[in-house]
C-alpha cells in the first residue's frame, strides 16, 4: 500500500510540472530587443559621429584635433624623413655636402682643390708635365638618367622653377620641374628622361690624351685634371664611423662640409642645416597624388624663450653640438666637437634620432598652425 501510495505521488508531481510548463509557454510574451537603428536618439547616434573642425575666419579650427588627424601627420613626418634620408647612389662630396643621410651613404673624400681645370691645349702646352708621367684625366660628359616625380622634386631642391633638360623622342627639351611635373600629372608612375652632365675620372698620360684626341667619346669634355694617378677616395659613414667605435646602424647623420662663413661654428652649421633642409620641398605620394611637403622653421626658433627658458629647437642643438664630430678629409682624421674648425678641409657630423627629426617635423608643422 506504501509503495502505490508513493507512486500516485510522484505521477501527481509529474503532471503538475507538465501542466505548468504548457501554461507559461502559451501565455508568456517575448518582446524584441531594441535595435540602435529604430530606438536610439538621434542625439546619441550623431554623438558617434566623427565631428569635423569648422574653421573660424581666421583659418582656425574650433574643434580639438581629432586622432586620426594626429595619425596622419605622424605618417607624414615619417614620409618626410625617409625621403630626406634616401641613400643617393652618388658619392656625396665633401666639396658640399650638406645632407641628411644614413651610415650607408656614401662619401667622397676628393680635396677640393686637387682638380686643376685646364683646356686640352693648356694642358698639352704645360712644360712641367712630361708626356708620359702619370695623371688623372677628369671628364664629363652628358647622361640621360630616368628618374620619378619624387626624386625630380628631391633634386630640385623643391624649387619648381628651376630649369632643366629633359630628352622627348629623343631630342633634349629645355624645360622647368614645374612643367615636367604638370605633363607627368596623368602618368605619376612613368619615369622622367633627364638629361646631366656627368662626371668621371680616367688615369692617363698627356701622350695619350694627344693622341685620343679624335677617338673620344662624342660630347665628351676634358674639363680638368689631377696631377698624379689618382684614386678617388671613398668611403661611406659607417666606415668611418666605425674607427671611432660611434657607429649607430639605426641613426640618421647630418653631414655639412664647413665654409669659411661659419662664424657661429657647430651650432650655426646645426642651425642653418635644419632650417634650410627641412623647408626644401620632399615629394610625398598618397595614393594618386604627389604633393611636396615642406617646413619653415623660423630663424630665430633656436633663441631663449621669453620667459628665458630655452627654446625645444634651442636644446636639442645644445645637445647635438656636444655630441658632434668633424672629419679633416686632408689629414684623414677624426675630432669630437673642437673648439677650431677649419673651412675647406673638415666636415661636420651630427647624429639624430629618426625620432628627433620627427619630433622636429611635428614640432613646427604644429606651431605654423
Amino acid at each position: 500500500m506504501r509503495v502505490a501510495a508513493s507512486l500516485i505521488v510522484v505521477l501527481a508531481l509529474v503532471g503538475l510540472g507538465w501542466y505548468w510548463s504548457q501554461y507559461t509557454s502559451t501565455n508568456s510574451v517575448t518582446e524584441p530587443a531594441p535595435t540602435a537603428a529604430t530606438d536610439a536618439p538621434a542625439e546619441a547616434a550623431a554623438a558617434t559621429e566623427t565631428a569635423t573642425p569648422t574653421p573660424t575666419s581666421t583659418g582656425e579650427s574650433t574643434q580639438p584635433l581629432q586622432t586620426n588627424a594626429k595619425t596622419e601627420l605622424e605618417q607624414e613626418a615619417e614620409s618626410f624623413i625617409e625621403t630626406l634620408t634616401e641613400v643617393d647612389p652618388e658619392p656625396v662630396s665633401v666639396e658640399s655636402a650638406d645632407h641628411f643621410v644614413t651610415s650607408e651613404q656614401s662619401l667622397s673624400l676628393l680635396p677640393p682643390d686637387a682638380i686643376e681645370h685646364q683646356t686640352t691645349e693648356s694642358l698639352l702646352a704645360d712644360e712641367s708635365l712630361g708626356p708620359d708621367i702619370p695623371i688623372t684625366a677628369v671628364k664629363q660628359i652628358e647622361q640621360v638618367e630616368n628618374i620619378s616625380p619624387e626624386k625630380l622634386i628631391a633634386e630640385s631642391g623643391g624649387d619648381l622653377n628651376k630649369e632643366i633638360v629633359v630628352l622627348e623622342a629623343d631630342q633634349p627639351i629645355a624645360t622647368t620641374v614645374k612643367s615636367v611635373l604638370e605633363q607627368h600629372a596623368e602618368n605619376p608612375d612613368q619615369p622622367i628622361s633627364v638629361l646631366k652632365a656627368v662626371r668621371y675620372y680616367e688615369i692617363t698620360t698627356p701622350r695619350e690624351i694627344e693622341t685620343s684626341l679624335d677617338l673620344t667619346v662624342q660630347g665628351e669634355e676634358l674639363i680638368g685634371i689631377i696631377r698624379k694617378p689618382y684614386r678617388i677616395e671613398e668611403a661611406t659613414l659607417a666606415e668611418l664611423l666605425t674607427r671611432e667605435k660611434q657607429l649607430d646602424p639605426e641613426a640618421i647623420f647630418y653631414v655639412r662640409t664647413v665654409k669659411s662663413s661659419d662664424f657661429q661654428g657647430i651650432w650655426g652649421i646645426v642651425q642653418s642645416g635644419l632650417i634650410s633642409n627641412f623647408s626644401r620641398g620632399v615629394a610625398i605620394r598618397r595614393g594618386e597624388e604627389l604633393n611636396t611637403y615642406q617646413v619653415e622653421i623660423p630663424l630665430l626658433a633656436d633663441e631663449v624663450l621669453e620667459d628665458h627658458s630655452s627654446s625645444f629647437l634651442g636644446r636639442m642643438i645644445h645637445r647635438k653640438t656636444a655630441r658632434s664630430y668633424v672629419y679633416n678629409f686632408r689629414e684623414n682624421r677624426m675630432g669630437q666637437n673642437p673648439h677650431e674648425l677649419n673651412p675647406g678641409q673638415e666636415i661636420v657630423i651630427i647624429k639624430f634620432s629618426t625620432d628627433e627629426l620627427i619630433s622636429i617635423y611635428k614640432h613646427f608643422v604644429a606651431s605654423s598652425g
